[in-house]
């Protein structure tokens, strides 16, 4: 039996808000120590699957706009979205959608000891990531099965609460802002990124780096259709209405609801 490695990228531009200080001071032209202090907790620790926002950092993009931007890593016990109600949603629409019989699904062990060793294992990745230690193991290459091909199309997104958004709308414009330059030039250039990474996690070796880089960009990942560049950071409200509709025929949405009102394509206006 093949063995298979279901990918949770999908082709996806990322947006969205952040999280961060409780209120902003009037607008004026900010000095190294006027500029406005914002928090950002990635999801994992420092890889190039956060490049954008590192270059962002870097490359001065952030206090270009008057912001003081840290950057917090998560961890396996970390994670951003423990603040949002979530599920293991995508593995139910998958034994929904192919009607799948005697499937187990076990936690995430952050390691491919299992899939190397049993012929009958399929284990969620990101494209970016765990296929580079798969083939550094001296196995054959894994089979990658996209969850956008199978119609399930998420978003990655970075978020904020409502009320943060509502009382902060200029910061959050901001780092939107420097955060899209910032994933911009990364898919271009990740040399000055990639050597914060390096510094803030000494696990990522130049080859690591290089291969997910490359499965960024190769991929799509982040410019989506467009190699301009124009689309990072965008969002198509179709997409999300489909994503909707999928979530509430999983009962994970049980009432009828606008699915609009969970985005907002404001901070991406004449980007």
């Amino acid at each position: 039996m093949t063995r298979s490695l279901l990918a949770l990228c999908s082709t996806c531009s990322l947006l969205l808000l952040l999280a961060g200080c409780n209120k902003a001071p009037e607008p004026q032209k900010t000095s190294e120590a006027q500029l406005i202090p914002v928090r950002f907790l990635t999801d994992w620790y420092p890889q190039p699957e956060h490049g954008g926002f590192y270059n962002a950092l870097v490359r001065g993009y952030y206090k270009e706009a008057g912001l003081d931007v840290t950057i917090e890593p998560g961890g396996p016990n970390i994670y951003p979205t423990q603040r949002v109600p979530v599920g293991a949603v995508w593995f139910r629409y998958l034994v929904k959608k192919f009607n799948y019989q005697n499937v187990k699904e076990i936690p995430a062990t952050f390691t491919i000891a299992n899939f190397l060793h049993d012929p009958r294992y399929i284990q969620q990745i990101f494209v970016t990531s765990e296929p580079f230690f798969v083939e550094q193991s001296g196995g054959a290459k894994p089979k990658i099965l996209l969850i956008k091909d199978t119609g399930y199309q998420i978003y990655r997104v970075f978020f904020t609460t409502r009320s943060y958004l509502e009382k902060n709308p200029e910061i959050v414009r901001k780092f939107v802002a420097a955060s899209v330059r910032g994933w911009r030039d990364y898919i271009q250039d990740p040399s000055a990124a990639n050597a914060e990474i390096a510094k803030r996690n000494p696990e990522m070796n130049v080859e690591r780096m290089k291969f997910s880089w490359n499965a960024l960009k190769e991929g799509g990942f982040v410019y989506g259709s467009d190699s301009s560049g124009a689309l990072v950071g965008k969002f198509d409200p179709q997409r999300w209405n489909e994503n909707y509709q999928i979530l509430r025929s999983l009962g994970v949405i049980t009432k009828d609801i606008d699915p609009s009102r969970g985005y907002t394509l404001e901070f991406t206006k004449g980007l």
